[in-house]
């Protein structure tokens, strides 16, 4: 079986954080709506922690920014996720907090790509039946 590969560039007019899972899962969305074959759903979070420990998913850019800024305490995790099983495929981690908080904060990234699957699985789904529909009209 033949491989392609396939380099994928965002340009961001805007972003109120979390914008690394956003990217991710729209570059499969894109793909999958050009009804070009993906090898798995890409599911995925951020999650930020804060100096008392607290976790927030999603974070604001301003939140994210006090990681960045490396401002003790706060530090933030992204992890993906393809196909629905335990394995983190991949994660960026950025900023300076405890080893329990940041710990605390990748599983709960985790488990929070994890959740997003059934509703992404079936949305990759109708794209994927809208794209044969497609097909059948102009073929």
């Amino acid at each position: 079986m033949d491989r392609t590969f396939l380099q994928v560039r965002f340009i961001v007019y805007s972003d109120s954080g979390a914008i690394v899972p956003v990217a991710l899962m729209t570059a499969m969305f894109a793909l999958t709506a050009t009804a070009i074959e993906v090898k798995g759903v890409v599911t995925a979070a951020t999650v930020l922690t804060n100096p008392d420990g607290k976790l927030t998913i999603d974070p604001s850019k301003e939140m994210e920014q006090k990681a960045r800024d490396r401002i003790p305490g706060y530090a933030y995790v992204t992890s993906m996720k393809v196909m629905k099983d335990d394995h983190v495929r991949w994660y960026d981690m950025e900023g300076l907090s405890e080893s329990a908080h940041l710990r605390d904060a990748f599983k709960k990234a985790a488990e929070a790509a994890s959740l997003q699957y059934s509703q992404v699985a079936k949305m990759v789904q109708q794209l994927t039946e809208r794209g044969k529909n497609v097909e059948g009209m102009l073929g």
